[in-house]
């Protein structure tokens, strides 16, 4: 993970019904990836919902990559494992970008049919 830079306490409640948990994401600060060619990454993680990985985004510079860091925290979260919900300050706005605009039409679910 390397040096975390921010980090933000969410709430996830499980399907089932149960007491809400904490969901914390961390960002790491972006460093150089000589293994892209002199592109950076941005370490991005998030402990609670089942996957505790370290994921990388990918960007040109140390701002894209963070940028594109945050809106990978912003998917991970929105479209958490099936039965998760995550929620920040109790609300569903958890005050992250998406991809793109359309980002919210997709269907994460692993029940999605790709012919709809």
């Amino acid at each position: 993970m390397g040096e975390v830079i921010a980090e933000r306490e969410y709430e996830g409640r499980d399907a089932s019904g149960g007491e809400p948990h904490r969901v914390l994401l961390r960002i790491g600060k972006p460093r150089p990836a000589p293994r892209l060619g002199g592109d950076w990454v941005c370490p991005v993680q998030v402990l609670g919902i089942g996957d505790d990985e370290v994921r990388e985004a990918g960007g040109i510079d140390a701002v894209q990559a963070l940028q594109l860091g945050m809106a990978m925290a912003g998917v991970i979260l929105t479209y958490p494992p099936r039965g998760v919900t995550v929620t920040l300050w109790g609300e569903s706005d958890l005050g992250l970008p998406l991809p793109d605009s359309n980002a919210a039409a997709f269907d994460f679910s692993d029940d999605a049919d790709p012919e709809d």
